[in-house]
């Protein structure tokens, strides 16, 4: 895996004049000096889909990200893209370890794994030391992060949303309110029909992911091979008509029936309705996929 260059980090990451104390901190805040003189540790953060309050760390320090679920790790390079979950420009940190390089600085850590940052508002700002210095925290070698393809706010993939409505649903910025909304867990789905324009979002109810699938027969056999993921999980319409097959690719749960095909337009064909649900080839294809 390729190093991180130090010198690019300077030029993305986020500092901010101020620290804020947080419960989550081992080391007691009895008065000013005791934040003044706050020493270097360890700390580790079971990394799960919930809310965090801010943290901060003496300088030196490491913090290490364990995970309970499905997650990743990204350094956001802004206050304006951790609050509004935007990873167009994020660093991926892979082994989920950073450690302070003893300079002041305010580190923005979120998962890109679907909705979890915005939805589950999985995301915390840690502050490293008494004052944070103008600039932009160094990345220690001891992480090798890479730089973020896949989750990112501003898909090329034709059909992602392009709306500017002012009246947004408050996990889904910038799609028009007049959209489907699917629970995404594990359990089967009938299609869905939807007019020409629509919009239809999906928020997870636990670990999960969404990808389009890229043939029906690939949907059926929940061959992810060729599929594209969708992120925001959000899909608008162009105002053509067309069936777009969606899946969740966390282990077997494809096989299991999570899945589910939107038509949009008049009506559902005869040979759609039918195809999706549990199936035993496909949850046998997708237990021999997570035994590769």
């Amino acid at each position: 895996m390729t190093l991180f260059n130090q010198s690019a980090a300077q030029n993305t990451l986020h500092k901010e004049n101020h620290i804020v104390s947080s419960p989550q901190s081992k080391f007691l805040r009895n008065n000013k000096h005791s934040d003044l003189h706050r020493k270097a540790q360890t700390e580790t953060i079971t990394w799960t889909f919930t809310s965090y309050d801010d943290l901060t760390l003496g300088l030196g320090s490491t913090i290490e990200f364990v995970n309970s679920g499905f997650h990743n790790l990204y350094i956001m390079p802004s206050k304006s893209s951790f609050d509004n979950c935007d990873f167009s420009t994020a660093t991926k940190v892979d082994p989920q370890t950073y450690t302070n390089d003893g300079m002041g600085e305010t580190v923005y850590f979120a998962c890109g794994v679907g909705s979890h940052c915005s939805a589950g508002d999985q995301k915390i700002k840690v502050t490293f030391g008494d004052s944070v210095e103008t600039g932009s925290p160094t990345l220690s070698p001891t992480i090798s992060p890479t730089k973020s393809n896949s989750p990112t706010m501003s898909p090329t993939t034709t059909g992602f949303p392009t709306s500017t409505s002012s009246e947004q649903p408050t996990n889904f910025p910038g799609v028009s309110p007049l959209m489907e909304i699917v629970e995404w867990s594990l359990r089967t789905y009938e299609s869905i029909l939807l007019p020409p324009r629509s919009s239809i979002g999906f928020v997870n109810q636990g670990s999960h992911d969404l990808l389009i699938m890229e043939t029906l027969e690939k949907y059926q056999n929940c061959d992810f091979s060729g599929a594209t993921l969708v992120y925001p999980q959000i899909y608008e319409n162009d105002g053509t008509e067309e069936t777009i097959y969606f899946a969740c690719s966390i282990g077997p749960h494809c096989g299991l029936g999570m899945k589910v095909a939107v038509v949009f337009g008049d009506e559902i064909a005869d040979d759609t309705d039918d195809v999706g649900g549990f199936s035993i080839v496909a949850l046998i294809l997708s237990l021999l996929s997570c035994l590769a």
